[in-house]
């Protein structure tokens, strides 16, 4: 059995933990958007925001598309960073070879959200 005291440590190390590894996931969010923000996308892309069950999405179409399919994109950053904005340009790419749609879910982040939030 740990003393209180002992509980006490505990608690704090692993809360000193936490914030640290907030100001990190943060630094990289931040450090991922801003490489992505020079990037801009070619003036016949259309992209519209959308709301697919209460999440956030944008749809990524060409002019030259002909038929009706759609490519879900999970954007990357293992859960922890990412969005619509830093993948975008990879969403036209894709879009382009593929002759499709894409679509991006903006899925919510850990450690603000855990498992399995993202895909709900």
């Amino acid at each position: 059995m740990v003393s209180k005291q002992m509980e006490n440590v505990i608690k704090a190390l692993l809360n000193t933990r936490n914030i640290t590894i907030k100001r990190k996931v943060n630094e990289h969010r931040r450090r991922l958007e801003q490489m992505s923000s020079g990037l801009e996308l070619p003036k016949d892309v259309k992209s519209d925001f959308v709301d697919v069950n209460v999440v956030n999405a944008a749809l990524f179409t060409q002019p030259d598309i002909e038929n009706q399919r759609t490519i879900l994109f999970l954007h990357g950053g293992a859960y922890i960073a990412g969005s619509i904005r830093t993948a975008q340009y990879h969403a036209v790419y894709i879009s382009r070879v593929s002759n499709a749609r894409v679509l991006i879910i903006d899925y919510r982040l850990a450690p603000e959200y855990q498992f399995p939030a993202a895909f709900r």
